[in-house]
């Protein structure tokens, strides 16, 4: 049935485009230098949570975060589009 008052159905002929290879690195190099200063602080994030100076929670949204921004930028280099949730996820959980 079709409605007089329903507009036509769109047909888009839109295909995304595949980033450039240059942005690609320029954000894996980004996330790789994340990786590196996790792995450097975080024997004193753990002293912190041993010594009460921050809650254990606040170090398991680190750590959610930082798994979820690694696992975006995986997906995201293996295909265009794809992670976006994940780094949403990892922007709520870092911020």
């Amino acid at each position: 049935m079709n409605s007089p008052y329903q507009p036509p159905a769109a047909k888009s002929e839109f295909k995304p485009e595949m980033p450039n290879p240059l942005y690609k690195r320029v954000l894996a190099g980004l996330v790789a230098i994340q990786l590196v200063l996790t792995l450097w602080y975080a024997p004193g994030m753990f002293e912190m949570v041993r010594t009460g100076m921050i809650n254990v929670l606040a170090l398991l949204y680190m750590a959610v975060g930082s798994v979820c921004l690694y696992l975006a930028m995986v997906l995201a280099l293996r295909k265009a589009g794809a992670g976006r949730t994940f780094f949403l996820l990892a922007t709520v959980l870092l911020f």
